[in-house]
């Protein structure tokens, strides 16, 4: 199974401290270090309902998210995750962000 990287870990904490909603997803046996680490809501990262279950968590409002992963399975997860009322586009690149004028409300860091 996988686990909750050190990397994802420092990414979560860094969100959190900068004052973002962070929404995350996990194994299940690291769900409960992940909540310890601050974030709002996470999802077993197992679930084949994960995306659905990370928009109704955050109100579909995702509009940054950090890819701590690197499969193209991730890539695609928070591709689509990310808030689609918004303009914008996303990239292939780690981070993904659909442009807003506003403040991005939530994070969604897969770790």
């Amino acid at each position: 199974p996988e686990r909750v990287s050190t990397v994802g870990q420092f990414a979560v904490q860094v969100a959190v401290l900068a004052g973002y909603r962070v929404v995350t997803t996990a194994d299940l046996h690291d769900l409960e270090l992940v909540k310890g680490l601050g974030v709002e809501a996470v999802v077993d990262s197992s679930d084949t309902e994960v995306v659905e279950k990370l928009k109704g968590a955050t109100e579909d409002s995702i509009r940054l998210a950090l890819d701590c992963v690197g499969t193209p399975e991730a890539q695609e997860m928070n591709t689509a995750a990310i808030c689609s009322s918004e303009g914008g586009s996303s990239t292939s690149s780690p981070l993904y962000r659909r442009q807003s004028r506003g403040t991005m409300s939530v994070v969604h860091v897969s770790a």
